[in-house]
């Protein structure tokens, strides 16, 4: 597999050994995902990634696509605007590990728990907050920028 830190920030070097291939992705005019090279069959790395948004799809965003299942690794995805010192004072323990701004809103919250990361994604199940725990597919702009590099356990 080939491991591209390309810009991101500060992203924990553990998260660039899940598995991942490279899409290009933009936002219609209502806010729905557009998407190439999200096929079974196709596992673009960045540079196939670069050379298709460079050819014909310059107006599409390269991400970075971890599959989560099985892989040991969740993701916390806050879906609301909400002040990161705020957030991690209701919630405390998304304080301890790392995170980065969400794709359009929120936050993606990373943790390590082998057992979680087995399980169905569970969309709107966290309480007092919108928000969902992916152990699917989490899509990463390949430019994001992580508050920090520690990834903690979470029980």
């Amino acid at each position: 597999m080939e491991i591209v830190k390309t810009f991101s920030e500060n992203m924990p070097d553990e998260l660039l050994k899940i598995n991942h291939k490279y899409l290009l992705m933009k936002y219609d005019e209502n806010g729905k995902k557009i998407v190439k090279g999200n096929f079974k069959n196709v596992n673009w790395t960045y540079n196939d990634a670069y050379e298709q948004q460079f050819k014909q799809y310059n107006d599409y965003s390269i991400v970075r696509a971890f599959d989560l299942k099985n892989s040991g690794y969740i993701v916390v995805d806050i879906d609301q605007d909400i002040d990161l010192n705020e957030l991690c004072k209701l919630h405390p323990v998304l304080g301890d590990t790392c995170c980065k701004k969400g794709n359009s809103k929120g936050f993606h919250f990373y943790f390590r728990n082998k057992e979680l990361s087995n399980l169905k994604t569970e969309i709107k199940c966290l309480k007092g907050i919108e928000g969902d725990v992916i152990t699917g597919t989490v899509w990463e702009a390949v430019d994001c920028k992580f508050n920090h590099n520690i990834v903690s356990d979470i029980l």
